[in-house]
């Protein structure tokens, strides 16, 4: 009987442990939504940290701990919680940017208590100190950082909040979800329009930032975006990028590139911002680049070398931009670097369904649709419908509710064909390609596959190659930003957690401006041995290893014993089963 009511308790306490009071007239009444819902926060911090809900990942938990200790108004520790985040996602300050939107309001909400004033003056004073106090090469990042999407973050409060309708008590997950919704949306809302007008104010102090429509002698109409820092005053190497990915991304490249004294150009693809030409994403790079490098290259504040920079789609650009190559095209810094018709959209002749996805992204308006792209919802419900309905993969854009003709075209060639061919350097191409160039990418990047048939393909056609490779620990972000502490859940050595920015700067001084040899490439090949803190450098991609190991289907004896009884059941006239 003891053991029956100590289960009974057990289970009790399991419930209480997984439900927390929460008035559902707070569902539709902001004002006491904004009253109840500290106290939610407070409920769920000891769950968090409990064995049955802890994450595995010491950054999940710090991020989950600072969001729920902001909303629950302890801003003073919540601030120490965001702090210790960082640190753990990034080594020596790579990561200081991060989730900068929060602590800005947290720090002003505490300003405003401390001081008795409004919180926009609040917000302005810390925003001030905040800027004065970050690195100079963490300034780019900032209006990324800021561009919280208020609308987004309402939408997805609301779905949390529908339902809860009608129900007096919430599950922890639900709990967890709508607390982290509400500080979304209650942060930007209560921010954005000020920081980044703010934030804008400052720039302008720091940085010429130009945006010109450039007409090309192909007649094509393209968006570029010229930054160059205030103090330099004569011509300089220009860095440039072709983004597709048009929006906040085209500053943040130009003023990174002001940032490390060089000016920085970025230039949108054809039918991005303020282009009307139709967009066709990877189809015109190899002819509108060269016009573009022919552009920049005169401008009074070139001095009439270009080197090019930018990860995945960008990194492809690079590669169509040495299809024809430009004299004042120097150097090229490809990083996990798309290989079109190789790694994407298909591999092996197998096409992905996330084409559609990225398709659709690039195309639905003239900057991103980031909010059609991260709707998980929608897309898995186009890829399970299309799955039931039994038709070819052809139909998924039908489907999708938005037929592509791009997707169409795509299809039309599974293979590696000419279609493919002309959008980059083809076999012999590759031999005419003699600048210097630098690729990254990681072991756990997605575009692996398309940056080392680049590099491979360099080295085939043109034996002097002049084409230098750092591999590490990183995803498709990390080989194209710095390496973060942790990939997939796993820690990563310290020693590879470098600045992968600095690298590529570090190359193009010593390309551009005659520096020293980036100390990290001692020979063509330069890689990170996990789990030994040590980075190792060969000549070619076969001296990576030192050992192979062969692999069997099945047991080699079995395999023997099957050979010689099939020939004698052959030899019989026997069947084989």
């Amino acid at each position: 009987m003891k053991f029956k009511i100590l289960l009974a308790l057990i289970f009790v306490n399991l419930m209480q442990a997984q439900k927390f009071h929460f008035p559902k007239t707070a569902v539709n009444d902001s004002l006491l939504l904004e009253k109840q819902i500290p106290g939610l926060a407070m409920q769920v911090i000891p769950q968090l940290q409990s064995a049955k809900y802890k994450p595995e990942n010491t950054v999940d938990l710090m991020d989950n701990l600072f969001r729920l200790q902001m909303v629950a108004q302890d801003y003073k520790n919540s601030l120490a919680s965001l702090s210790e985040n960082r640190k753990l996602f990034a080594d020596n300050n790579m990561g200081d940017y991060r989730y900068i939107g929060f602590e800005l309001y947290a720090l002003a909400k505490m300003e405003q208590k401390e001081n008795n004033t409004t919180f926009s003056n609040a917000l302005q004073k810390v925003f001030n100190k905040k800027y004065e106090s970050l690195s100079e090469k963490t300034i780019p990042r900032l209006g990324i950082a800021l561009d919280g999407d208020v609308k987004e973050s309402r939408k997805q409060l609301k779905k949390v909040l529908d339902k809860q309708k009608d129900k007096d008590s919430i599950d922890y997950r639900t709990a967890l979800a709508l607390c982290k919704s509400y500080l979304s949306y209650k942060t930007y809302s209560g921010i954005k329009p000020q920081v980044m007008q703010l934030r804008a104010s400052k720039d302008k102090e720091r940085f010429i930032i130009e945006t010109k429509d450039l007409t090309i002698k192909n007649g094509a109409t393209l968006t570029i975006t010229i930054v160059r820092k205030k103090g330099n005053t004569s011509p300089l190497p220009v860095i440039l990028t072709s983004n597709i990915y048009a929006g906040s991304f085209d500053e943040f490249f130009g003023k990174r590139a002001a940032t490390y004294n060089y000016v920085g150009a970025v230039v949108n693809t054809r039918g991005k911002r303020n282009s009307n030409n139709v967009n066709n994403p990877f189809e015109h790079e190899s002819e509108d680049i060269y016009e573009v490098i022919d552009w920049v290259s005169k401008q009074p504040w070139c001095n009439g070398k270009v080197g090019m920079i930018g990860g995945s789609y960008l990194g492809f650009s690079q590669w169509a931009s040495v299809k024809k190559l430009h004299p004042a095209l120097k150097t090229i810094v490809p990083q996990v670097a798309v290989g079109i018709g190789i790694d994407y959209p298909a591999q092996n002749n197998i096409f992905m369904s996330y084409m559609l996805q990225w398709i659709q992204y690039v195309t639905n308006n003239k900057l991103t649709d980031e909010a059609d792209f991260a709707n998980a919802v929608k897309w898995d419900s186009i890829y399970t419908k299309w799955y039931k309905s039994g038709k070819s993969f052809r139909s998924l854009d039908a489907i999708s509710g938005k037929p592509s003709k791009i997707f169409q075209r795509w299809l039309d060639h599974p293979g590696y064909d000419e279609y493919w061919q002309k959008m980059v350097p083809y076999k012999e191409d590759f031999s005419k390609i003699n600048i210097p160039i630098l690729t990254t990418t990681g072991y756990y990047d997605d575009d692996q596959i398309g940056a080392l048939y680049y590099f491979k393909q360099h080295h085939l056609y043109n034996k002097n190659a002049d084409h230098y490779l750092v591999i590490g620990p990183y995803n498709h972000g990390g080989a194209q930003s710095f390496g973060f502490t942790y990939v997939n859940g796993n820690p990563i050595d310290p020693v590879a957690r470098i600045s992968i920015d600095d690298l590529a700067f570090s190359w193009f001084d010593y390309i551009l401006k005659g520096g020293p040899k980036p100390e990290i490439l001692k020979d063509k090949i330069n890689f990170q041995v996990m789990n030994t803190n040590t980075w190792k450098h060969v000549a070619d991609l076969d001296k990576m290893h030192t050992s192979t190991v062969k692999f069997y289907l099945q047991d080699k004896k079995i395999y023997h014993l099957y050979s010689i009884n099939r020939k004698t059941r052959l030899s019989q006239n026997k069947p084989l089963i």
